[in-house]
């Protein structure tokens, strides 16, 4: 049955795109990139979902703000009108052009990480051990990805 899933997923990930499978690098710790930032005050958001309660800290300075996609919940992590992550549950696909995939584990938790086009900046995150699936997407999109960084490493699944 998972590997029906997993293929499910593979399928609705590159559907749409032309261009072959992701490269897969299996890696046993969190790549340099992801280090978190130096320590920041932060507060603690929740994301609950029938299946799970998730929790994060974000930077004290951040809003967090709710939103409810068709198949998804998020909870988008603003820095005044600079969006830096959302963190959300339900369905998630992304197309596979240009992307590279590496899997790691945040706080005991299998991740598969997404980069694209060769950046060594993440794209997405997704806790691939949980059904429905939890994921993170970095929404920086020019400089210090830091606090979004901080956030994914903090994330917490009960």
């Amino acid at each position: 049955m998972k590997k029906k899933i997993l293929i499910l997923l593979a399928v609705l990930m590159t559907g749409g795109c032309s261009r072959p499978q992701p490269t897969v690098i299996e890696e046993t710790a969190p790549s340099q990139d992801m280090t978190p930032a130096p320590s920041v005050e932060t507060k603690t958001v929740t994301l609950e979902s029938d299946e799970h309660i998730i929790t994060f800290e974000i930077p004290v300075s951040c809003t967090a703000e709710e939103i409810m996609l068709e198949q998804a919940k998020e909870i988008l992590i603003k820095d005044g009108t600079s969006e830096i992550i959302s963190v959300g549950t339900g369905f998630f696909g992304v197309c596979g052009t240009g992307l590279t995939e590496k899997r790691t584990t945040i706080n005991d938790k299998a991740v598969t990480v997404g980069y694209y086009d060769g950046s060594p900046e993440w794209s997405f995150a997704v806790f691939t051990s949980e059904t429905p699936r939890i994921y993170a997407v970095s929404r920086v999109q020019d400089g210090d990805q830091s606090s979004a960084d901080m956030i994914l490493q903090s994330i917490q699944i009960r």
